[in-house]
């Protein structure tokens, strides 16, 4: 799979105003997202990546609260779908991030149910290659509007007039 946008599309953004909006556009992108996907979250502190996983999550009917593995590096998330996706494994690399994680982060490449959503997947360069996905959540504060803007930097070529559908209903 091509993971690069198409010709003249670099990126795709997405402006949310709130977390329930984050949530919602998460959840609405985990219809794109199918098995093995890599999918890396970048944004400072704050910025919503947790609450990304959490809409994703939603989308797949997953029991568990989701919450930061910081501490744990990992937390699995299964749900409740008649989907082909079944569960979701959450890393968050901001703490501790050991280039040993890697080969276990890459255990799930090809997985048969299982979505791999990486925060902070800067933090083991090593992972570059193989994310599928490479999504940037942007506090923005242009005037007197607050928000997020989610900005979908890499994806797969098939996916860009979803995502760009996506981008226009918010």
């Amino acid at each position: 799979m091509d993971n690069k946008p198409p010709s003249g599309i670099t990126e795709i953004s997405v402006r949310v105003k709130d977390e329930p909006e984050t949530c919602s556009l998460a959840a609405a992108f985990c219809e794109l997202a199918s098995p093995g996907t890599f999918i890396g979250l970048q944004g400072e502190l704050g910025a919503g990546k947790t609450a990304f996983v959490r809409g994703f999550a939603s989308a797949l009917n997953a029991s568990s609260q989701v919450s930061s593995p910081s501490y744990v590096l990992e937390h699995v998330y299964t749900g409740d779908t008649n989907g082909a996706l079944k569960a979701i494994s959450h890393w968050d690399l901001y703490r501790l991030a050991p280039e040993s994680a890697i080969e276990e982060i890459l255990e799930y490449r090809g997985s048969s149910d299982c979505a791999v959503l990486i925060e902070w997947p800067d933090r083991v360069s090593a992972l570059e290659p193989f994310l599928d996905y490479l999504i940037e959540i942007r506090f923005l504060q242009e005037g007197s509007e607050t928000g997020r803007e989610v900005v979908f930097k890499r994806f797969p070529v098939e996916v860009a007039s979803a995502l760009r559908f996506l981008a226009g209903k918010n």
